[in-house]
């Protein structure tokens, strides 16, 4: 998927007016690959990861 295309999708989810399976099929993708694409959580989503905000990489495990 594209950047243009995972945005519309996400924007389509967020609106909460439409199913996955009709989000799906008006990017042409199946309902797994949007769910691979967009965050489906209620969490408020950051626009960018600076590195401030970026995750760590490793950790303690």
């Amino acid at each position: 998927m594209t950047p243009a295309l995972i945005n519309k999708a996400q924007r389509t989810y967020d609106s909460k007016q439409f199913t996955m399976a009709e989000i799906a099929a008006s990017c042409g993708v199946t309902p797994m690959t949007i769910y691979r694409n967009i965050r489906t959580d209620t969490a408020e989503r950051p626009t960018t990861a600076t590195a401030s905000t970026a995750a760590p990489r490793g950790g303690p495990r």
